[in-house]
């Protein structure tokens, strides 16, 4: 509003009309560059956007991705405590103290623990 009545004033108190013109012409020329800038933000704008529902998007392949490698891991795991089970019963069956079950069935006892 400041601006306005300082514009005003000084329009007005031009005394030429060539004065006035010019004073018009630099307005003019202020409002075009206001303008272009307007639209190159827009621009850049509409292409943040752009790159944000890119990056949405990559985030949301990345999270399912994560997901798919965690239950591929916990299945890996499963598998693997079933094949101790086996390691387990046939040393059982076979030599109740044998060294390698004890080390065996510590480790499976430590993957319970962090699973659990």
């Amino acid at each position: 509003m400041q601006q306005e009545k300082q514009a005003s004033s000084t329009f007005l108190a031009t005394e030429t009309e060539t004065a006035r013109l010019i004073l018009l012409q630099e307005k003019v020329r202020e409002v075009a560059h206001i303008r272009r800038h307007i639209e190159l933000l827009k621009e850049e704008k509409l292409k943040l956007e752009q790159e944000l529902c890119l990056k949405d998007s990559h985030i949301e392949e990345l999270k399912q991705h994560v997901q798919m490698l965690m239950e591929k891991n916990n299945a890996k795991q499963e598998v693997i405590l079933k094949l101790s089970e086996q390691v387990f019963n046939y040393d059982d069956s076979n030599n109740s103290r044998n060294p390698c079950r004890v080390t065996l069935k510590s480790q499976q006892e430590e993957i319970e623990h962090l699973k659990g």
